[in-house]
């Protein structure tokens, strides 16, 4: 809401978690362009197939989260800054690798 509109508190209190919200949005964003090298550049595709990609990164975000698997860090000249132990499961609930 803008200008007399933010007078009353219920749409200033809605702007408010509004802003919140987009807030969280881009550090999540963030985070999946920090870890999916497709979403540093541009993506030149149609509207559909751009959401399928980002859509794509977030499950498979979600899914290394589950499984428990952590990817090297690299700076930007390809050097090794820290490196998680990886746990790769089986559908069997095995150790794998």
């Amino acid at each position: 809401f803008k200008g007399s509109q933010r007078d009353n508190w219920c749409n200033d209190a809605f702007n408010f978690f509004l802003s919140q919200l987009r807030i969280k949005i881009e550090q999540a964003f963030g985070m999946l362009v920090e870890k999916w090298r497709i979403l540093k550049s541009p993506l030149t595709r149609n509207i559909r197939a751009a959401a399928n990609i980002i859509m794509a990164c977030a499950r498979l975000h979600n899914f290394c989260i589950n499984e428990r698997l952590l990817f090297e860090t690299l700076d930007e000249n390809g050097q090794l800054i820290a490196a998680n132990l990886c746990h790769v499961f089986t559908c069997r609930g095995k150790p794998h690798g």
